[in-house]
């Protein structure tokens, strides 16, 4: 297999000494340069140089590469993980003598290093993070520069982490304690992994491979409980991921996150259809994601001839998801050919239910079918027994039922000793 790496001489050579230890048989093509803008012109190299996958050492010049280029040749980027943060702070605390408790970063994980400073026994740190600017704006690397020195002459910053070789280089030209994230061994060799096994699946899988992208957001700017918000976030995060895994389960599919707010589900063109598409497993995404105002959730799916160019195009049909503000979701068949994600009414409103009601499409038959011999008229213990449970969970299920204005007391029943039990109207 024949691996191109682009990205800057510090990271170039720090993959190159894990890659010549630990995989000395594999052949790397480096293509290097400190500007990130460069890992474009790079990639198209490599392309035509026929390498099997290409690695982007930070998700900057991948982001800025990624919709410019043509997906017929798997890559992936290196993501930071505790373990960078950890010898980042490390290095702090050698070169600057301090355990910093406010840190200017990139656009790196915000929950990743607050999480790492908690688990070295700093639970008041504060991350301030660069979320505002992107990569493919012409003043990027002036603007992540600007925003770090501003942290540390104004927001009370101890220390800068950047993975950005002329931001550090400034920084550290004027004086300003700063370290440069680099990536431990294990991310390395996980992602050559990774394109390995991209490589291996793409024969066997060709011109029937689909994914998802979903992308979900916050906005709690208006919070004036910093704790509470963090709290929030988590909470969601937490729900989303439990979501999407399951989702992924019950599909057969692949589901995996690039950090903490992107998550991919990779699988065939029939079963992403079948089960994604049509039996509701996007409209439950969709509906979590909508809960609040808060939350803001977008979704793309891309169809390719092998798994790396199906997730290309899902990024690609996100990208038109978030650019296209009437809320609308999209299916990328190619690199210029976009299409409405659209479902049936009735589909939606089940999908809703079931996401709601937290029961399966085949539990929820089965209710449909208990109502119908009822008449919708029924008691929490005749539920319970058609069901096959205990009354505490279908009185839980009823809950959820009145709860989305399903369930109209008529009556009560008088069982001799105890309350009196209701006599409901369910109607789905």
């Amino acid at each position: 297999m024949k691996i191109g790496v682009t990205g800057s001489d510090h990271i170039c050579d720090r993959i190159q000494k894990t890659l010549e230890k630990r995989m000395p048989d594999l052949e790397v093509v480096y293509r290097r340069s400190n500007d990130y803008r460069y890992g474009l012109e790079a990639a198209a190299q490599f392309q035509k140089g026929k390498v099997s996958g290409i690695i982007f050492t930070g998700p900057t010049n991948y982001h800025y590469a990624l919709k410019r280029l043509e997906p017929n040749v798997p890559w992936t980027f290196l993501p930071h993980n505790q373990a960078s943060i950890l010898k980042a702070l490390a290095e702090s605390a050698v070169r600057y003598s301090c355990v910093p408790d406010v840190i200017s970063i990139d656009m790196y994980e915000e929950q990743l290093v607050q999480g790492t400073l908690e688990e070295i026994g700093i639970s008041n740190g504060r991350v301030l993070v660069a979320h505002g600017s992107s990569p493919n704006q012409g003043d990027f690397q002036d603007a992540l520069t600007d925003f770090h020195r501003y942290n540390y002459f104004h927001n009370g910053a101890k220390i800068c982490f950047t993975n950005m070789e002329k931001t550090y280089e400034a920084l550290s030209a004027e004086g300003i304690p700063c370290i440069r994230i680099s990536v431990s061994e294990d991310v390395i060799l996980e992602q050559v992994y990774h394109l390995q096994f991209l490589e291996n699946t793409a024969q066997k899988n060709r011109g029937q491979s689909a994914s998802v992208q979903i992308y979900f957001d916050y906005s709690f700017d208006q919070e004036t409980d910093l704790s509470l918000r963090e709290w929030e976030k988590v909470h969601y995060q937490n729900e989303m991921r439990e979501l999407i895994y399951s989702a992924a389960h019950r599909m057969g599919a692949a589901a995996f996150s690039e950090g903490a707010s992107i998550f991919y589900i990779m699988s065939s063109r029939p079963v992403l259809m079948r089960e994604f598409i049509q039996n509701g497993e996007y409209q439950k995404i969709l509906f979590h994601g909508q809960q609040t105002p808060h939350n803001r959730l977008w979704i793309g799916i891309g169809y390719g001839d092998t798994p790396m160019g199906a997730k290309s195009r899902a990024a690609m049909a996100l990208n038109h998801s978030i650019a296209d503000r009437s809320g609308a979701n999209y299916i990328a068949e190619d690199e210029h050919q976009f299409t409405e994600i659209k479902i049936n009414d009735p589909t939606d409103h089940t999908a809703y239910l079931l996401h709601r009601l937290h029961i399966s499409s085949s539990t929820y038959e089965k209710l449909k079918e208990i109502l119908r011999s009822h008449d919708q008229v029924i008691t929490s213990a005749q539920l319970a027994a058609d069901m096959g449970i205990t009354e505490r969970s279908a009185n839980r299920l009823i809950l959820r039922l009145e709860q989305e204005n399903c369930v109209t007391t008529i009556g009560k029943i008088s069982g001799g000793r105890g309350r009196p039990a209701r006599i409901m109207k369910i109607t789905l």
